[in-house]
């Protein structure tokens, strides 16, 4: 018996990955009402389930995904422990500039692991947008063809911990044995973070789980750099592995999206450890030499 992936590869399913892209369409095509900013739609899990409702029809898609915004974990996380985590919607895709250091007003070498221990985990009917985008899934599970998969995105653990930290600042921070506490309890949060909201999704009526980790290029290049495979192996393979059996528990598939800019590079350092993971499909965004 094949699972959705396969029936839709073997169906050569077209799927076209459309979010806040096709926001403008979507307000050209509805005259009769205002039109929609960015900030609207993901702040409004109705608005968010009818314009990814319209992608899904007007694309005749054959599954329906959400939009796939990098801040929500974000922002939940900062917003659950009392912190403001504000979004800017300049770009095409919303960006939340401040870390965990600049939230509390303080340095990032001023971290300390009592202070990660002491961090709350977000409760995703709780925090931040995480219960519009549940909201969305819930709707679109209702609302969208039965025989369309429902796709829903979470950010990888190793990501939102660059994130909360500073993507460069936690590459230097991973070369030192006392900074690297920081950040490996800061993991174990984000790992709790991802694997609550996963359950959630799930619950909700998501069929595939897309995990979108593009700061694992900076755990590639911390191993390449050391000569230390085992760095990629323990933030970016581990955790996803983990998520991935979350997730196929509950009898749903797990992506693995590794959305880098630049790099994974060379080839024959980055495949061997990309198979270890077990998750259902790759999805690679960058070139592979």
């Amino acid at each position: 018996r094949m699972n959705k992936l396969q029936t839709l590869a073997q169906n050569r399913a077209f799927i076209p990955l459309l979010g806040l892209a096709a926001l403008p369409y979507y307000n050209q095509a509805h005259p009769d009402q205002r039109n929609y900013t960015s900030e609207e739609i993901t702040k409004d899990g109705k608005l968010h389930c009818d314009l990814m409702e319209w992608v899904t029809h007007l694309s005749n898609s054959a599954a329906a995904l959400t939009i796939m915004d990098l801040t929500v974990e974000h922002e939940a996380f900062l917003r659950a422990n009392g912190l403001s985590a504000p979004i800017s919607y300049n770009s095409p895709n919303p960006e939340i500039k401040w870390t965990l250091a600049q939230a509390k007003g303080i340095k990032t070498e001023d971290l300390t692991e009592e202070m990660i221990k002491e961090l709350v985990i977000p409760d995703p009917y709780e925090h931040g947008r995480m219960p519009e985008f549940l909201k969305a899934v819930r709707l679109m599970s209702e609302r969208v063809d039965k025989s369309k998969p429902k796709v829903a995105y979470v950010m990888g653990p190793f990501t939102l911990v660059a994130k909360l930290i500073g993507e460069f600042q936690t590459m230097n921070m991973m070369t030192d044995s006392d900074e690297t506490k920081v950040v490996d309890r800061l993991l174990e949060k984000a790992q709790e973070t991802i694997e609550r909201y996963v359950l959630s999704l799930i619950k909700e009526g998501a069929d595939i789980i897309v995990i979108l980790d593009p700061s694992s290029e900076y755990a590639l290049h911390v191993s390449i750099e050391d000569g230390k495979p085992s760095q990629f192996e323990k933030y970016i393979v581990e955790p996803a592995n983990s998520l991935a059996r979350v997730i196929n528990q509950k009898g749903r598939l797990a992506i693995m999206h590794s959305c880098t800019r630049k790099m994974y590079e060379p080839a024959e350092a980055v495949l061997p450890l990309l198979a270890e993971m077990n998750v259902q499909c790759h999805s690679i965004a960058a070139n592979v030499s």
